[in-house]
């Protein structure tokens, strides 16, 4: 192909105006959307992607085609678009994610590509700006990154306001002259100083003996020679140990499965490549359809690592499309919306049961992503496995999801065993809040009784306001044990209505039907309010007088003596101090112990505190 005379870039028209040529602007808005194409797919796909290699090689042929007919494309950049010759030859209308803007942010205003640019050179160049799309806007300079790669063939133009200086201004250095032609020959003529440099690396990676002066190596071009200094002869190679009989087999096995693509995986690719590039909706919407079969497949060979790339991919797409197309974003949700259904949580489920699950990491990561609709799945598995990692991973799956599902998680502790309950149940107390708690009313009437006791210990653990109004109900619960140990839990948070509710409790003619503890437990709360009406109450025990069950009342009596001791207020000393007085012998003997112990306790607060006065 010839090449056009630089006068031919424009067209003259009337006035004798210099106009740029429409057909060589059409070819750089060509070029510019190869280019854009093609880091579009690199920051969709893995490097490796066959769809990538074919968009990098489009990219470099259409811009090899340019520069063979023009020597150089010099591509304006302004915030949100690019321009040749004055003319807009590309427009981006996510401004969020502007294109031109990444170059442009860091004060890049042209780019400027040359004859002898090779694929090999186009592809680190869009690598570099790739990788610096990646980092966070802080870390990201792109200009910074071109710069340090030095690209022979590719210049750029940035504002002293962003730099010191301009870089790569496309003018040669002072004093350095440059052969444009040689740039694509491939030779590389070293001095004597490079060839020692190249020495003294090569020797410190042992692949030269340190002998000094050989003859260069069999057939040497340039880049050998004999007798100098410090260009010494290949000698020897760092000894590598010999492969056994049973090694080399597994390396090539696995240098084998390493380059090899499933049919299923290069089919998924292409596809996701001509959704993105489909510019019909009814295509759009059937390809799609064969997307989620391919994806059904892949969910069903149990590959959760892939079946995470293609919803994150998807993810990515839906994103492009926001601003763009309300009908595609709906479409796209189809694939994610099938992934949590019923029927497709069903297939998990077998798939654990079969065995078939080997990356349990990438299975959990993917039930996150599919998000709350798998807690009874992850419930499922958490009481099928017996393996402990698995047990943690969907615990820990668990607790993340039931931050925002507290809901959830309470009603599947009513149907599921007593251990998986007692689970979640800790859950639940650690991640929920006090508004929450209302949700554990629910189990006051299970139908289980240990069901009913793992509440109450979780209510425990919580040991708030909340908490405590519920573990109130559960004081008439119909199982003993249960009643005692809401009562031991139960805690007094200067409200009175539950100050109420337990003495009409102790002043029910049942009460002193009661287990000991039960009895003991719901004394010891009353006297933690260390309420006058609490000391009044006790002493009216320590007076009552029955003619029935008398070890019984003696128990009660001997609680309160307890109580009151606890108490330590001026109400409940003088009713230990009329307790003195009583007939009964054993309750007068309890109330002068009390007494004394209380006095031993009041004068050793009374030392310890001269001791630290003094």
């Amino acid at each position: 192909m010839e090449k056009k005379e630089l006068r031919s870039q424009y067209t003259i028209e009337k006035g004798d105006e210099l106009k740029p040529d429409p057909d060589e602007v059409k070819k750089a808005a060509g070029v510019v959307q190869h280019f854009q194409r093609a880091f579009n797919l690199m920051k969709m796909y893995p490097s490796d992607n066959p769809g990538i290699k074919e968009a990098i090689i489009s990219f470099a042929d259409r811009l090899k085609e340019f520069l063979d007919l023009y020597e150089e494309l010099k591509i304006g950049i302004q915030e949100f678009s690019f321009s040749y010759q004055g003319e807009i030859v590309f427009k981006d209308k996510l401004k969020k994610k502007s294109f031109p803007f990444l170059f442009f942010k860091d004060g890049m205003r042209e780019l400027s590509f040359y004859e002898g640019l090779d694929e090999k050179e186009a592809q680190d160049f869009l690598e570099v700006i790739k990788k610096d799309f990646d980092l966070p806007p802080d870390y990201s300079d792109v200009v910074s990154s071109l710069w340090e790669k030095d690209f022979a063939h590719i210049r750029y133009l940035v504002l002293n306001e962003f730099l010191d200086s301009d870089i790569g201004v496309g003018k040669e250095e002072e004093g350095i002259k440059v052969d444009k032609k040689g740039f694509s020959t491939g030779a590389i003529r070293l001095s004597e100083e490079d060839k020692k440099e190249i020495f003294d690396k090569s020797k410190i990676l042992r692949f030269y003996s340190g002998e000094g002066g050989g003859e260069g190596t069999e057939g040497g071009g340039e880049g050998t020679g004999s007798g100098g200094e410090g260009t010494g002869g290949l000698d020897s190679v760092a000894e590598i140990p010999e492969l056994g009989e049973d090694e080399l087999p597994k390396i090539e096995s696995l240098i084998k499965s390493n380059r090899q693509v499933s049919p299923l995986d290069e089919l998924i690719t292409l596809l996701l490549e001509i959704l993105f590039l489909e510019e019909k909706d009814e295509k759009f919407s059937a390809v799609l359809d064969v997307i989620e079969g391919c994806f059904k497949k892949v969910v069903l060979r149990a590959d959760f690592s892939l079946a995470l790339s293609i919803l994150g991919q998807i993810q990515e797409l839906k994103e492009i499309l926001t601003s763009k197309s309300a009908k595609r974003m709906k479409i796209l949700e189809r694939i994610p919306e099938m992934a949590r259904d019923e029927s497709s949580l069903t297939v998990l489920k077998q798939l654990f049961l079969d065995k078939k699950i080997e990356d349990v990491d990438s299975f959990f990561k993917y039930l996150t992503v599919l998000g709350p609709d798998t807690i009874p799945l992850v419930c499922d598995i958490w009481e099928i496995t017996g393996d402990p990692y698995i047990r943690v991973k969907a615990s820990e799956l668990l607790r993340k999801m039931g931050q925002k599902n507290i809901a959830s998680l309470v009603n599947l502790a009513r149907v599921k065993h007593t251990a998986l309950t007692r689970e979640i149940l800790s859950i639940v107390t650690k991640v929920g809040e006090k508004k929450e708690m209302h949700h554990f009313l629910n189990f006051v009437d299970h139908s289980k009784k240990e069901t009913r006791l793992e509440v109450i210990r979780a209510l425990g653990r919580v040991r708030d306001e909340a908490a405590n109004k519920i573990l109130i109900e559960f004081l008439s619960d119909s199982d003993a044990k249960n009643r005692t140990m809401a009562a031991k839990e139960l805690m007094y948070f200067g409200d009175q209505s539950s100050l109420d509710h337990v003495m009409q409790l102790v002043q029910k003619k049942d009460f002193k039907k009661k287990g000991r503890g039960e009895k003991k437990y719901l004394l010891k709360f009353l006297a933690s309010t260390k309420s006058p009406e609490v000391s009044a109450l006790f002493q009216s025990f320590l007076k009552r007088k029955s003619f029935f069950s008398r070890a019984r009342q003696n128990e009660i009596r001997l609680l309160a003596v307890s109580a009151l001791n606890a108490m330590v207020t001026p109400e409940a000393v003088k009713a230990l101090e009329e307790g003195t007085k009583l007939r009964n012998k054993t309750i007068r003997q309890a109330c002068f112990s009390s007494l004394k112990k209380i006095e031993q306790e009041a004068e050793r607060k009374e030392v310890n505190k001269s001791e630290q006065d003094g």
